[in-house]
């Protein structure tokens, strides 16, 4: 009998609930539990009435969703305990749970502010506050299963030192690859901000080779732009260039497009279409997007007549700001 107690302790451990409220025009269908890494199904019940309940047991912590249909209805952590899944989707009742749903609390009105924020803005307000909020989670929950897409949210954003600081809390963010890969695009661009000396690149197109160093002319301001046709901020940015190649040519300023994992024709036509006057660097690749460590584009930056960055990641006023004040 005590070895029996032993195990139902043990089962009791292991035993989950999971209460959620369902749309009433999904009555009738069934909802699954699904592992949200492999895709397989955990748990399953019939919607016979919007209040429904999943029950069973799980072993360790799973990052998972519920899908009606195919379709993911929330995400959260199954793991032992009395999950409720809120209106929002977001569940509350077990530690991991709990964890990310304060972790969403507090960005959840500095979310609000980015749906009317410019994209200078917006990409302060994920600097400065998201990604400090981020880190800050992952440090505090290493072992979440909610660590690694929190990473990934604002991965492109992340310094080398902050994924440092992620992945010595983090096995699990230490030894992702994709995170690996992050660390060392981020170490690259901390290679190529301001300060530093711009680095040469090599693209060859129609059995040419193209370098960075061809046209940025020693004595000279030049703007580099990094973009793709298919890219809309990207094209957005084209006129505020062009309006500064036109003001300040005469005095000097240079301007040098690369075009990187951009068919070439495609390239073209966006530049005829866009009015682009200056020249661009086409059929760039990942090569060149690792070697100055740019996880999104538009990238532009300012390299000064001593062939020194004096500033990347510039937008509409901060790169007119930047130019104004080279030109002076």
């Amino acid at each position: 009998m005590s070895a029996l107690a032993m195990l139902a302790s043990c089962a009791d451990k292991d035993a989950y609930t999971v209460k959620m409220e369902m749309p009433e025009n999904e009555v009738g269908n069934s909802a699954f539990i699904v592992d949200s890494r492999t895709g397989a199904k955990l748990d399953s019940v019939m919607i016979d009435k919007t209040d429904v309940v999943f029950k069973g047991k799980i072993s360790e912590p799973t990052l998972a969703m519920v899908t009606i249909g195919g379709y993911p209805y929330a995400q959260f952590v199954l793991e032992p305990g009395d999950i409720t899944m809120t209106g929002e989707g977001l569940a509350t009742g077990t530690p991991a749970n709990d964890a990310f749903s304060a972790y969403n609390d507090s960005i959840g009105a500095i979310v609000e502010e980015l749906q009317n924020a410019s994209e200078a803005q917006a990409q302060d307000i994920y600097v400065n506050r998201i990604v400090p909020a981020s880190v800050d989670f992952i440090v505090a929950n290493p072992e979440s299963p909610f660590a690694l897409p929190v990473f990934g949210q604002v991965a492109m954003y992340l310094d080398a030192d902050q994924i440092e600081t992620a992945t010595a809390a983090s096995k699990q963010l230490a030894e992702d690859p994709d995170v690996q890969r992050t660390l060392s695009m981020a170490r690259a661009k901390a290679a190529t901000s301001a300060g530093n000396k711009y680095v040469d690149f090599t693209v060859n197109y129609d059995d040419k080779d193209y370098k960075l160093s061809d046209y940025i002319v020693p004595g000279h301001w030049t703007i580099v732009d990094f973009w793709a046709s298919w890219c809309g901020p990207c094209r957005r940015e084209i006129p505020g260039i062009k309006a500064l190649y036109d003001q300040y040519k005469s005095k000097g300023l240079n301007v040098v497009g690369v075009a990187v994992r951009d068919k070439p024709e495609d390239t073209l036509k966006a530049m005829e279409q866009d009015g682009v006057t200056w020249p661009v660097i086409l059929n760039a690749g990942m090569d060149v997007l690792q070697t100055y460590g740019i996880m999104g584009i538009p990238c532009i930056m300012l390299v000064n007549p001593d062939g020194e960055i004096v500033a990347r990641d510039l937008f509409g006023s901060q790169l007119n700001e930047a130019v104004e004040q080279a030109m002076k």
